[in-house]
């Protein structure tokens, strides 16, 4: 507890405040949250932690010292910056939990950081943890390479970005299919290369305004030196961050014809903050026809999980027995053993669903026979007749008998359950009555 307390006399704070900061950080208490109650109050033992309400400020306070420090050892000794970096005298970045340090990679500038890191480590108690710190480097000699490795202990980084997040799992959905608005019949999962591009785009456009960012002002000095954005040509030795930026400059200058067009239309999408993000994004992603009757198995009232089958089998991406013909598996449905396994005929044809659905449609008064998930819904989206608490038990009903005939068929599947319509049927009913209760717990 120490450090805050030092840092807070050394900006000079009034004793006062500094005294009703130190109190609430030392003698903070903590209770357990069970079953929705607090239990127990249990004394803070180790200073500040995650989600603390005063932790942003005073370790904004503290890395502020850091950075005073390295200002003031690179200003007064024989520190090289980075060549992209000396112009702007740029000598670190700090983020939430990360230190990226810059310098041009000889041992003299290496050695001052590390004397920096020595200074708040005597004066903080905080020290480099060796074993989760990297150096990157471009263009430097081996034998320099070596030496400043053995002088920092830190291990030679490479760029992760390409192993990062990614695996090689079979997808039941292909990432194009899913990543459209509910509106449009997919998740509404966000188009991934789309949203980068909206990204850079805000990038480009801070850049076009010389906006007052740390980053605006290196571009602008650095690449493009008194000249216009929209003229600008990278080289070939630039940056690949640079590069797309320039590709997404062209790509809407081309889309609306000329430069001051692009430039009227991205003004479209900005604020007095900058360019929304979501207005690019809106423009960049792949859309497809509106289909509002896909969105209707998603309303708030029905379980996510019943949602996502509902979804799944409309787009015939269940791993139904037709779609595991690779597998040499038996293709007969697993709920009557007398016809190929398909999304279709599993919840519709078989006589086993058949016999469930028509108890349902007996329960809810229904004439109408249907013969597919997605001729099921649209009319659930046309039929509007009756009370709100009428239309939501038929949502849920529609959605629970879909889930449950996909949980019996894998019950019978993986645990050797034998099938039991009736018995479903009153799962069914006992399920809607319960979401039902739940929506309207003051009666209906």
């Amino acid at each position: 507890m120490d450090v805050p307390l030092r840092v807070l006399y050394g900006y000079g704070f009034p004793p006062l405040f500094i005294s009703w900061i130190m109190e609430c950080v030392s003698i903070t208490s903590f209770s357990v949250a069970l079953n929705g109650s607090l239990h127990g109050l249990f004394p803070g033992k180790k200073g500040l932690r995650q989600r603390d309400p005063m932790l942003p400020a005073l370790f904004f306070l503290c890395m502020e010292y850091f950075s005073r420090l390295i200002k003031r050892n690179t200003s007064i000794s024989d520190f090289n910056f980075h060549p992209n970096c000396e112009k702007l005298k740029i000598t670190h970045l700090l983020f939430a939990d990360d230190l990226m340090l810059f310098h041009r990679g000889d041992l003299p500038s290496i050695h001052i950081l590390i004397e920096c890191h020595q200074e708040f480590r005597d004066v903080s108690g905080l020290a480099v943890n060796t074993t989760k710190s990297n150096i990157f480097t471009a263009g430097i000699q081996d034998d320099i390479l070596d030496e400043v490795l053995a002088m920092t202990e830190f291990a030679r980084g490479h760029m992760p970005v390409r192993a990062f997040l990614w695996n090689f799992k079979r997808a039941q959905v292909a990432w194009e299919e899913i990543c459209h608005p509910k509106e449009e019949g997919d998740l509404g999962i966000q188009h991934i290369q789309s949203w980068n591009v909206a990204l850079l785009a805000r990038v480009l456009w801070s850049i076009h305004c010389k906006a007052d960012t740390l980053w605006a002002k290196w571009v602008n000095e650095v690449y493009l030196r008194g000249a216009s954005l929209w003229e600008w040509q990278p080289k070939k030795g630039d940056s690949p961050l640079l590069r797309r930026l320039a590709e997404i400059r062209d790509r809407i200058i081309t889309d609306f014809g000329s430069t001051d067009a692009a430039i009227q239309h991205m003004a479209e999408w900005t604020d007095s903050k900058g360019l929304i993000t979501s207005k690019a994004y809106e423009y960049f992603r792949p859309k497809l026809p509106r289909q509002p009757w896909k969105a209707s198995i998603w309303k708030a009232f029905i379980p996510p999980k019943y949602s996502f089958i509902m979804w799944l089998g409309l787009w015939e991406m269940l791993a139904t027995r037709d779609r595991l013909a690779f597998l040499h598996e038996d293709p007969s449905c697993s709920l009557c053993i007398s016809s190929k396994e398909s999304t279709k005929y599993l919840f519709f044809e078989c006589p086993f669903s058949a016999y469930v659905w028509s108890h349902i449609r007996q329960w809810f008064g229904i004439t109408r026979r249907m013969s597919t998930l997605l001729s099921a819904v649209k009319w659930l989206k046309k039929g509007k007749t009756g009370s709100s608490v009428h239309n939501k038990a038929r949502h849920l009903a529609l959605a629970c008998t879909v889930y449950n005939l996909w949980r019996h068929r894998n019950k019978i599947i993986f645990e050797g359950k034998a099938p039991n319509p009736d018995g479903l049927v009153i799962s069914i009913k006992i399920t809607v009555y319960r979401l039902i209760l739940t929506l309207f717990p003051h009666g209906f």
